[in-house]
């Protein structure tokens, strides 16, 4: 390697690697060979519960190692707001992210733990005759949004992330935009309360 890409400083030991992973096979595979995923955030409490978690667990067995070895990172969206409507138009910004995520294949297995593969049909299929990216935001409902993103008024998202995040996740991050620093700075720090508990 040429000096500008060698490292001088060893001493600090291997990096860790860190995989991402959607689908039950690189789950498990990131759970053999990693120290840890990142998971995407078109995901599901149910889908992680029932598919990620799983095979994370099938793929730490093969590989002789325990849950305590593995980091699991999960940025889900979250949408709020200073204020209802901003709450609201935050909303909406993450409704237009899902279908975009939701015309991705690979994210299918996501829609179809819930029986919701169907979007994924009709928005590929409105994309192929022209639709533009905004307008494909009405075929989301609101129960796909809900389930995804974490939406509310900020306490009522704190208390969502605590219940999707609980006893599971262990490394997490998020951005809300149209909060103000101060507010979000609050979130976490209440966030961080059950970290240190």
């Amino acid at each position: 390697m040429p000096a500008t890409f060698t490292p001088r400083n060893t001493g600090a030991g291997r990096p860790r690697i860190i995989l991402s992973a959607t689908g039950p096979l690189m789950t498990q595979v990131a759970a053999e060979v990693a120290d840890g995923m990142m998971m995407h955030p078109f995901s599901t409490e149910a889908y992680m519960r029932e598919v990620t978690l799983p095979a994370i667990e099938k793929g730490l067995a093969a590989a002789g190692r325990r849950r305590e070895d593995f980091v699991l990172d999960y940025a889900p969206m979250v949408a709020t707001g200073a204020d209802e409507e901003a709450a609201l138009r935050a909303k909406e910004a993450v409704r237009e992210r899902i279908a975009f995520y939701a015309r991705t294949v690979a994210y299918r297995p996501v829609l179809d733990l819930h029986g919701w593969g169907w979007l994924q049909d009709e928005l590929i299929a409105r994309r192929e005759q022209g639709e533009r990216q905004p307008t494909l935001t009405d075929a989301v409902p609101d129960e796909v949004v809900d389930a995804i993103a974490v939406a509310g008024e900020p306490d009522a998202v704190v208390a969502g992330l605590r219940k999707r995040l609980g006893g599971v996740i262990d490394r997490t991050g998020f951005h809300v935009a149209g909060l103000a620093e101060e507010e979000t700075a609050r979130l976490v720090a209440e966030l961080k309360k059950d970290s240190a508990a």
